[in-house]
């Protein structure tokens, strides 16, 4: 009997380890982490909001992809916000797909049409200098 149910408990704490972390310690890490949000420690959150992103949580994943858009508690870095938001949005995170949508056509309009990127660019000649005539000092 005590066999079976040591079993029982390896096999629990096996399929906790292949879940990762439990609901309850992410639910404490998520507010940890907007505590440290409101206590303008943003290093601090980024860190807490980047180990529930990467174990999959669409909200955390969203909060970290802002972080990077703002540049708080870490570089700004528009490439890893871009990164973050598609990760949720793939989760159906419906803010994360409209702020992706936003960033994208941000960096549309920062970019000349197609037919203008080809060109050379086109300089004003150079402006003469204006001499003014000197005035009578007599």
């Amino acid at each position: 009997m005590a066999r079976r149910s040591s079993s029982r408990v390896l096999a629990l704490v096996y399929l906790l380890a292949a879940l990762g972390t439990p609901p309850g310690a992410r639910a404490g890490a998520a507010d940890d982490a907007r505590d440290a949000v409101r206590a303008r420690d943003y290093a601090r959150a980024a860190d807490l909001y980047r180990g529930l992103a990467e174990a999959g949580d669409a909200d955390a994943q969203y909060q970290l992809a802002t972080l990077y858009r703002l540049g708080r508690g870490v570089g700004r870095d528009d490439a890893s916000a871009r990164r973050w938001y598609a990760a949720a949005a793939a989760q159906g995170h419906s803010a994360s797909r409209e702020r992706l949508a936003g960033l994208e056509a941000a960096s549309a309009a920062r970019q000349p049409p197609a037919a203008l990127a080809d060109r050379p660019a086109r300089h004003r000649p150079a402006r003469r200098p204006v001499t003014l005539p000197e005035a009578d000092t007599e």
